[in-house]
């Protein structure tokens, strides 16, 4: 009756490892759901049936356990790296991390079944301990997905670009051999009459193995914050420098319309002058180039927010003089329902990233569309579109800095103030034009609707 039940367990952990990877990488699916579901399928049987005629062929020892559970792991990484558009460092962290968790539970499962129903330690796979396995999963394992769901994943998805995961999966490795060829033997050898010294030790160990991988976390999520709010002050920075230039100009528009109804007797004497002489051509002439000198002291008004009209203006400016042709369509409020410094920050880096991609462009019309408005009462919607000659630099969906290693800061900062405002961000190129969408999700406000917005189109 042994060997039934364990096939049963083993098929329990493998659904168990590859249920909580999907859910926490569902997102990025390299196939549709049905062919998806069919290869996840594929994977299981592939995985059980292994064990279920191999462990006749090799016993059921410790040894086989080891050799067994490396060869299940490397097949699902295999499976899951075709399967998700995901970094293969990130992949063996999360199959390994979940391996562990699940020895953890294992050991935990065994403890209950000693304490309930005297079972020994030696991992005899009887109906009654099946049972109590399965229920201890069906309690620890969603605590095990809210884990991976609240401090793995928000690490993850802001900092796996950086090159710390090429070396971070050697920790939960590091924990899975520890447990296997360390612990494991001396746990499971325990005879009925001194197993009451290591009652204590899945207590210990599982606790432990959620703080250490907790402190990673904590650690990844802070330094991603610290990128985060580095891009933040730079925006203050810019948005501090923009408003002393755009004060500037103010005073020299104050300046010039002071000059202007100063000099305005003088204008309309001359063009009497012009009119007088029937020179109405020369009257013309002289009233376009008044014209022009006029709206030279004009400040541009894309919108009624301060702090967006002048990034916008900024980059504008800065596209415009190198010849880049710029389209701008805003439908935005005065009060943004997001943090202006947060809105900024990511206006700012995809303008930045698209002036730049003109200005580095070497064949081709260059051009920036952009487009800024509100979705229902609280949703924010960006869309710029840009032109680019190169080749894009992109691993696994994130798309590499041509300025160093790993991802561009920019496109990280975008990608995390998205998420925290339960948005979106999208990037796709093609044929030399790149598109980034961005959605922003706060929570609705009851004040969004009273706000009034305008509709600015400039050309």
């Amino acid at each position: 009756m042994e060997f039934p039940f364990s096939v049963l367990s083993v098929g329990l952990e493998l659904l168990t490892i590859i249920f909580c990877i999907l859910l926490f990488f569902r997102g990025r699916l390299r196939v549709n759901g049905v062919r998806s579901f069919f290869i996840l399928v594929l994977l299981f049987f592939v995985t059980t049936g292994s064990y279920f005629l191999l462990r006749p062929l090799f016993g059921g020892g410790d040894s086989f356990k080891t050799l067994y559970s490396i060869y299940c792991l490397a097949v699902i990484i295999l499976f899951l790296s075709w399967l998700f558009r995901e970094s293969i460092f990130v992949t063996i962290f999360m199959v390994f991390a979940a391996r562990n968790y699940l020895d953890g539970t294992n050991m935990i499962s065994d403890l209950v079944s000693v304490i309930w129903h005297s079972a020994s330690f030696s991992g005899s796979q009887t109906a009654t301990v099946f049972l109590c396995r399965l229920t201890v999963y069906i309690l620890l394992v969603p605590v095990l997905y809210h884990f991976f769901k609240v401090c793995i994943h928000p690490a993850i998805a802001s900092t796996k670009s950086m090159n710390i995961w090429n070396y971070l999966w050697i920790i939960p490795v590091s924990f899975f051999f520890l447990y296997r060829l360390g612990f494991n033997p001396y746990y499971t050898a325990i005879e009925t009459g001194n197993k009451n010294s290591m009652l204590l030790f899945p207590l210990v160990w599982y606790p432990g193995m959620f703080f250490c991988q907790l402190c990673i976390f904590r650690l990844l999520s802070e330094t991603s914050q610290n990128i985060v709010l580095r891009e933040k002050l730079h925006t203050a920075e810019l948005l501090t420098e923009m408003e002393k230039k755009q004060y500037s100009l103010l005073q020299d528009n104050i300046e010039g319309t002071r000059k202007a109804r100063h000099d305005l007797r003088h204008h309309l004497l001359a063009m009497r002058g012009y009119a007088e002489r029937r020179d109405y051509e020369g009257c013309l002439r002289y009233i376009e180039e008044f014209l022009k000198q006029t709206d030279s002291y004009a400040l541009k008004q894309y919108c009624d927010n301060h702090a967006v009209n002048s990034i916008i203006s900024y980059y504008e400016n800065t596209a415009v003089s190198s010849g880049v042709a710029v389209s701008i369509e805003i439908q935005l409020p005065s009060l943004l329902t997001v943090p202006e410094v947060d809105f900024c920050t990511i206006l700012g880096n995809l303008l930045s990233n698209a002036v730049d991609a003109c200005l580095q462009q070497t064949e081709g019309e260059r051009f920036i569309r952009m487009k800024l408005g509100m979705a229902g009462r609280s949703m924010v919607t960006l869309s710029v579109v840009n032109s680019y000659s190169g080749e894009i630099r992109e691993e696994n969906g994130v798309f590499l800095s041509s300025h160093h290693a790993g991802e561009g800061i920019g496109t990280m900062s975008v990608r995390h103030i998205a998420d925290q405002y339960h948005g979106i961000a999208r990037f796709r190129y093609e044929d030399g034009v790149f598109e980034t969408s961005v959605l922003l999700n706060p929570e609705p406000s009851g004040a969004a609707a009273d706000r009034e917005t305008t509709i600015i189109s400039h050309q």
